[in-house]
Formats: structure tokens, sequence, C-alpha cells
């Protein structure tokens, strides 16, 4: 199925200003996921995350809607990337156009619970994301799942893939040259570190520091 937003916009007066890591992120992955055009979509169907058709709404208009109505900050924005790493990209998982919105939105819910004493229940998120309870119920455990329930990040991670964005900010790099860096680094984000999160490692924090 595909992403609904028939009476859900984004251009209203009530949206909220997106940071600029919130307008970077989509960039990033749109450089990954479009240079995967060639990859044929059939070969992906089988994923839960994938739509039979492109959403209509950009990446960037989909993550503003988070932020205006599901209160996506930065701190969860850069942990759900963190478990795409983790839980898709270390996993050798090809991720194409059609996946994306859905696997950053369920990152994106599963970060902002975890992180959060307050949330929203999953008939929101749903609403919020344009897909049935049902879907959201079943993308959140096949997430879950694909992550071990390993959610902790650690302060040292958080601020490696913090400071990898501000640096891509910064030089502005363009998306031919950030997919490269991508394929030789092998990793989903570029210009960003991944590495996994230890039992043992005494800086694990819930709430990681924007510091």
């Amino acid at each position: 199925m595909g992403i609904e937003y028939s009476s859900m916009t984004t251009a209203n007066n009530n949206t909220r200003p997106l940071s600029p890591i919130q307008e970077t992120i989509p960039k990033i992955l749109l450089g990954y996921t479009n240079s995967s055009k060639t990859l044929e979509k059939s070969k992906y169907t089988q994923l839960l995350y994938t739509s039979t058709i492109l959403p209509a709404i950009s990446l960037r208009d989909y993550v503003q809607r988070l932020a205006t109505y599901a209160n996506l900050t930065d701190e969860a924005l850069l942990s759900a990337i963190m478990y795409i790493d983790r839980g898709f990209n270390s996993k050798g998982a090809a991720i194409t156009e059609f996946e994306l919105h859905r696997l950053l939105f369920t990152s994106c819910v599963v970060s902002m619970k975890f992180l959060f004493d307050d949330f929203f229940d999953n008939e929101y998120y749903a609403e919020i994301g344009g897909i049935t309870l049902t879907e959201m119920n079943l993308l959140e455990k096949d997430f879950l799942n694909r992550l071990d329930f390993r959610l902790m990040v650690t302060k040292k991670d958080f601020r490696r893939y913090r400071k990898g964005i501000l640096n891509y900010i910064d030089v502005n790099k363009d998306l031919q040259t950030c997919y490269t860096l991508s394929q030789q680094s092998q990793l989903l984000f570029p210009c960003l570190l991944y590495t996994s999160p230890s039992p043992r490692d005494a800086t694990l924090s819930r709430m990681p520091s924007s510091a």
C-alpha cells in the first residue's frame, strides 16, 4: 500500500521550522537511494517497508510533519539514523526509494518512544505517518526484532553522528560525493562513523547529550 495524505498536509501556518540537522538528513538519505533507482523494485517487495507507489510527499516534508505533529527532535532523528545503520545497513539490506519513508518513519517512532517519557500511542503515530494501525504495529515489531531490541546509544557514537552531519552541512558536499563516500565506507549514511555499542560501555545513556 502507498502512504496516504489526502487530508494531511504540511503546507499550513502551524508547521514547525526544521533545524539544520532535520533539513540535512533527508538530503543525505535521498543521495543514497537516488543512486539505487536502477535496482529492480521487485527484488524488495517482500519487505514490510516497501510501498507499492512512491509517496507523493517529499522526505523533507515527511520529516517536517513528524517534527510538527509528533515532536520529533534532533536527538530522536539522529538516534533513528543510527538505528537504521545498526538494523539494516550493517546486515546488508538494500534500501530503495520505495522503502525510505516507512523505514525512516518507523525508526523515528521507535526512537521517540525510547527517548521520551511522554509519547503518543501507535494509533496517533499511524495517522501522522499515513499508514494503518495494523501496519504501524507490524513495522514496529519487525524493526525492533532487526535491532535485537538494542536501543541504547553511547554518547560517543551520538556525538560522532552529530559531528558528521554538522560537517556535511559545513562543507556542503554534493549528493554524488555523498554517495561515493557512502560506498567507500559501506555505510548507509556518508561522513558518519558507526560503531556498535557495548553493554559494558559506561557511557551508555538513555538520552544522549546534544553537547
